[in-house]
């Protein structure tokens, strides 16, 4: 009895870790970091000083964003950061882990980019941005894609689809306005479709 009892209890802790490591890797956990992740993925090592220079970049870059996308506001936080590490008298001896976060800079951002949770907002611009070129052509700009935000409390909306209001500026009577609904797949931006 003693045995079924013992035999129990460790198939409950080992249950239980398999589950407790398994939430851990979620990125709805608490302790998931997509930095750390990032780090990882493109093979950086870890040390202190380039967790918290990417770190500093991230938080500035989720703190201040409006109407960029994500990799070019990290970039352009990165660098600042990357400057304000070089510049500190402390850190004059690391040029190593310096010229090892610039070359390595688009990897960690990209890597950021896919493991993060993404926001409304990022979502919103995505959807903005594949209508753009929709109507402008690949690299075009005219027409142009303005005045576009989220449509709260509208009934399309739900955890898959989140609706946005657009203004397509053809300068004339063919600009309209529009809404769509943007599409979105295991917490990436997929798809958009205009309805009326």
């Amino acid at each position: 009895m003693k045995k079924q009892i013992l035999g129990s209890l460790v198939i409950l802790l080992v249950v239980g870790l398999c589950l407790g490591c398994s939430s851990a890797m979620s990125p709805y956990s608490p302790y998931y970091s997509p930095i750390d992740e990032a780090i990882k993925a493109c093979s950086l090592g870890y040390t202190t000083e380039l967790k918290s220079v990417v770190t500093v970049a991230y938080n500035n870059t989720e703190a201040k964003k409006a109407d960029i996308n994500f990799e070019a506001g990290m970039k352009e936080e990165l660098n600042s950061q990357i400057m304000l590490f070089a510049n500190n008298n402390a850190n004059r001896n690391n040029k190593d882990l310096i010229d090892l976060i610039k070359k390595t800079q688009d990897c960690v951002i990209n890597e950021i980019d896919k493991k993060r949770l993404k926001t409304r907002k990022d979502f919103i611009y995505e959807c903005k941005e594949d209508l753009q070129k929709r109507v402008a052509g690949k690299n075009g700009n005219w027409p142009e894609v303005k005045d576009y935000s989220f449509v709260p409390n509208h009934s399309k909306n739900s955890e898959t689809s989140i609706v946005m209001s657009a203004y397509i500026d053809y300068t004339g009577s063919k600009s309209y306005r529009g809404l769509f609904a943007c599409e979105i797949k295991n917490n990436q931006y997929y798809d958009f479709t205009r309805f009326e």
